[in-house]
């Protein structure tokens, strides 16, 4: 069946079952159509990747598992129901719910690591059980009063199309991408993603990371260079014009490509409105030791796949300074990726913290070719780069954290000799 699966809601439950090498044996006409999208038959292992997962997942625990996943064919995605129940020789499925879901979805966005310790954890009945400490800082969580509605602490924020990825997948027992949400007490915006929590085969919860704090969702316009923001803006249209599938059918993974295209396209947009935008006008605390472990974290792939090292100096609680968060977090973003890119193959970046009676600053030092005397003026202008000429960057990102860091009533420094590596500080004052 290479057409679309009709969708029947009468139709269903729809079955269908395995043999114990995973091979699909016996199929509703629902699920046969998802085997044969997924380029196999009857006869043939169980080809729908998730599926197959909750069946393996199922014979291995030999239990039931009731789980919401997503499958496909070549012009639609669903959201499926499925129960899977162990038999002898194989396992039954059960699709008990099916609806199509908008295809395109972007994927820029952090996902949860399952071997690290996650940001927070609610319940399902949305409440919050567990916070990290530097979260609960930054958000004003007191943990004393644990567990304590998550809704009185945030305000959840609709997408485009006014759903709400938490509720939904709450209700389906799933993961999800990214939730918006704002912080009542100190009205900021943010962004978590959630992973389900399941014991003996029941989500009892959510295990959320935090993907980004203090960063408004739709930041007001200002004039900044035309020349960049004219072929951005038209990049980011033809980008969700494909998202949107207007021009005719498309593959679900190129739509989400674009949709990559069209979310960094945004992000570019905003780091270039900094250039000219004071972060000053709405200071408020950071902790600089918190905002550099996630900018290291954001480094992290690319260093990666240098064989680079980045280690941050242990400090204890907080340092704690009077900033913008999104301006803070670009500047060590902007940093932390220079000295990656700058330093050796198997390469260290060590980021340290310092403070005194009026100022608190962290630094990060690479071990890179270093940089002349006489080009460390030059190098915070705008489009100025001392790499060779028609490399990938357009010169735009030191004279962008310079700013920022003076717009806070700070500045970035810089200590370097050629063959020695830079040492770029980002000084800001006390609260």
């Amino acid at each position: 069946m290479s057409e679309s699966i009709r969708h029947d809601p009468a139709g269903l439950p729809c079955h269908g079952r395995t043999d114990a090498e995973g091979r699909l044996v016996a199929a509703d006409a629902p699920l046969y159509a998802l085997q044969a999208a997924a380029g196999a038959r009857l006869g043939q292992p169980l080809a729908v990747p998730q599926l197959r997962a909750v069946v393996s997942e199922a014979l291995r625990l030999q239990r039931d598992l009731r789980r919401a996943i997503v499958a496909a064919d070549e012009t639609q995605d669903y959201e499926l129901r499925v129960r899977v129940t162990p038999r002898d020789a194989g396992a039954r499925i059960t699709i008990e719910a099916m609806r199509p879901r908008p295809r395109g979805e972007a994927r820029f966005t952090a996902e949860p690591d399952n071997d690290e310790a996650p940001d927070f954890t609610v319940d399902v009945r949305m409440r919050l059980t567990d916070v990290r400490p530097a979260i609960a800082r930054r958000f004003g969580v007191d943990l004393d009063t644990l567990p304590c509605p998550f809704t009185e602490l945030a305000t959840l924020l609709p997408d485009k199309d006014g759903s709400l990825p938490f509720l939904d997948a709450l209700a389906r027992g799933s993961g999800f991408e990214r939730q918006r949400a704002m912080v009542r007490a100190r009205d900021f915006h943010f962004a978590f993603a959630g992973r389900p929590l399941v014991e003996a085969g029941e989500v009892t919860g959510f295990a959320m990371t935090v993907l980004g704090a203090g960063v408004p969702e739709q930041p007001p316009e200002e004039h900044f260079d035309d020349t960049l923001r004219t072929p951005l803006t038209r990049i980011i249209a033809a980008a969700d014009q494909i998202v949107d599938r207007s021009d005719g059918p498309l593959r679900s993974d190129y739509a989400n490509y674009a949709g990559d295209i069209a979310t960094a396209g945004r992000h570019l947009l905003s780091v270039i409105r900094s250039i000219g935008k004071a972060a000053g006008d709405t200071r408020e605390d950071v902790d600089l030791v918190e905002l550099a472990r996630e900018a290291a974290a954001m480094a992290s792939a690319e260093a990666r796949a240098k064989a680079v090292e980045i280690e941050l100096e242990e400090h204890d609680g907080a340092l704690v300074a009077a900033g913008e968060p999104r301006g803070v977090l670009q500047i060590l973003v902007n940093v932390i990726g220079n000295a990656v890119e700058h330093s050796p193959e198997g390469g260290t970046v060590a980021v340290v913290f310092d403070e005194d009676n009026r100022d608190v600053s962290v630094t990060v030092a690479d071990q890179g070719p270093g940089i002349a005397r006489a080009d460390q003026g030059r190098i915070f202008e705008a489009y100025e780069r001392l790499g060779p000429r028609g490399d990938k960057h357009a010169g735009l990102g030191l004279a962008i954290s310079r700013r920022l860091a003076r717009s806070m009533r700070g500045d970035l420094g810089l200590e370097s000799a050629l063959g020695e590596g830079a040492r770029f500080t980002l000084k800001l004052p006390r609260p």
